[in-house]
């Protein structure tokens, strides 16, 4: 997050935030640290970041649903220059170019949950949310721009009801 808030301007204001956050760890895994944020800043993704009309890091937000919340907490929320909202969450496991779709597509639920975060916080929706896979530096994009919003609620609110009479079942069981 500080990288995105403009803070580190050369490469050694880079070093120095790396060794101040990441002092703990060993000098080959600050260094790889500095080299994923290296080629990080050096990405189109960074640019369109650096040119948002505004930029919001670490969003915790609470999602009222009919059955309960959902808590989470937005990686980077920023508004493009041409007034769309995009949700960016950073991936750090480490997969290979072959495997971004399936690890995308396993991110669906929380990205669509992030997004109606998004809705209900923006009052109106994000455009799409972006996943930024560190290792290999690869995005995948989920767009938001033909979703009905209040259907995927629904959906949502479903999923819940779902998980609750699943959990009735097993206490029934239980209790036999």
């Amino acid at each position: 997050e500080r990288l995105v808030s403009g803070r580190a301007k050369s490469k050694k204001e880079l070093e120095e935030l790396v060794h101040f956050y990441a002092s703990e760890f060993d000098s080959k895994t600050r260094t790889t640290i500095s080299n994923l944020a290296q080629t990080f800043l050096s990405s189109k993704l960074f640019r369109d970041i650096q040119n948002a009309k505004r930029l919001l890091t670490e969003i915790p937000f609470v999602l009222r649903l009919k059955y309960g919340i959902v808590q989470g907490t937005l990686d980077l929320l920023y508004k493009t220059k041409a007034g769309d909202w995009v949700i960016l969450d950073y991936k750090t496991s480490e997969i290979g170019k072959q495997e971004i779709a399936k690890a995308g597509e396993e991110s669906r639920a929380q990205m669509e949950l992030y997004g109606l975060a998004c809705y209900d916080i923006l009052g109106k929706p994000p455009k799409r949310a972006i996943l930024y896979f560190m290792k290999p530096d690869e995005t995948y994009d989920i767009l938001f721009e033909k979703v009905d919003f209040e259907k995927l609620r629904v959906k949502y609110e479903r999923v819940q009801e779902e998980i609750i009479e699943f959990r009735k079942g097993l206490m029934d069981e239980s209790l036999r």
